[in-house]
């Protein structure tokens, strides 16, 4: 029933290596990166504690990130090598899960905040029987939360968009999803590689055209794999921008400035 409340687990996958994203600044994980006296962790744990969604907070993390004091804010945290690779953080994360459902963010999207994940929790709870959701951010949405940023885009008919770092598993569906994890994990951020990375071929077709609609994608997706996924398109600049660049950490900068 639509109208129960289902069980969320919220990951937040927080591995890989140090990174310089600034000249003459000492390596550092970019969950860690202070933005507007705050980490990025912090942001996102206290997003999610003051959302209150969920069943348990999970976090998945590099040395760096499970021996710094922000990891005891998670319900459950797990070191992971350096060098692991995205995809097996992936399951990693979804093996320590009992909920109905799963969350599972990048962890470094300090944007992220407690009311647009109560929205996301609206969507989950309608969409509830999707094997999958992925929420899809345009061009318009990001820029009307950070003006200027550079971020690329794939073309579909609803505009220029990408895929946000936040998916959504069914955990019903983790058996037949699990194939898909590395392809997915690859192509994440791109709606049109995705596309091409499972080989669909009546997509690929359209993308050449420029006219593929988010529930062709769904359709054609369902078709190639039997994974049930529901692409929503979101408002939420905060979903896509991610900490990948110096510019990164201005841009969150700047938007947190004008949101103090």
């Amino acid at each position: 029933m639509k109208n129960e409340a289902l069980s969320l687990d919220i990951v937040i996958l927080a591995g890989g290596p140090l990174s310089v994203l600034e000249a003459d600044s000492p390596p550092i994980h970019r969950s860690l990166i202070p933005i507007h006296g705050k980490t990025v962790l912090e942001y996102m744990i206290e997003a999610v504690r003051k959302a209150g969604i969920c069943k348990q907070l999970i976090l998945i993390g590099s040395e760096a990130v499970t021996a710094s004091p922000y990891a005891s804010m998670a319900d459950q945290y797990i070191s992971v090598p350096e060098s692991s690779k995205l995809s097996d953080n992936f399951r990693k994360s979804t093996r320590q899960s009992r909920a109905s459902h799963i969350m599972i963010m990048g962890g470094d999207i300090p944007g992220i905040n407690a009311t647009i994940l109560a929205k996301l929790y609206e969507l989950i709870q309608e969409y509830r029987d999707k094997d999958l959701l992925a929420f899809v951010v345009t061009r318009e949405s990001v820029e009307a939360s950070f003006p200027g940023s550079h971020r690329t885009y794939g073309k579909i008919k609803e505009g220029r968009a990408k895929v946000g770092n936040a998916l959504v598993l069914r955990q019903e569906a983790l058996d037949k999803l699990d194939p898909l994890i590395d392809k997915f994990t690859k192509n994440r951020k791109s709606v049109i590689k995705l596309a091409f990375s499972f080989g669909i071929i009546n997509i690929i077709k359209m993308a050449i055209f420029k006219n593929i609609s988010i529930p062709q994608l769904e359709k054609a997706f369902k078709k190639s794999t039997g994974i049930d996924a529901k692409g929503i398109l979101t408002p939420y600049g905060e979903l896509a921008v991610d900490i990948d660049k110096s510019s990164d950490i201005t841009d969150m900068e700047n938007y947190f400035g004008r949101n103090a």
